[in-house]
């Protein structure tokens, strides 16, 4: 979590982490959070579709072409590094 800039315990109180898009939006740290993501996809292990867990998550707040990718991914593990990573779930 310290590579991702948000320690768990570690914001500044009383306003937290900052939601600014300069904040966190640096190229180095969107490559590693989409790591971080890819790697975590590796090892989860539900029996869930991708699509499913999609649903699960955010409800309808994915939007189409978000979707559409995790449908069109190639292996399981891209599909949930994608929704991991996709914009709706960062921003949640």
């Amino acid at each position: 979590m310290e590579s991702l800039g948000q320690m768990p315990f570690g914001a500044n109180a009383p306003t937290g982490f900052p939601d600014r898009g300069e904040d966190w939006m640096g190229g180095q740290t969107m490559l590693e959070r989409v790591d971080f993501c890819a790697d975590a996809a590796k090892h989860e292990s539900s029996n869930l579709a991708p699509a499913d867990m999609a649903r699960d998550l955010m409800g309808p707040n994915f939007s189409a072409a978000t979707l559409q990718a995790i449908n069109r991914a190639p292996s399981r593990s891209d599909a949930i590094g994608l929704i991991l990573a996709s914009r709706e779930f960062q921003r949640r």
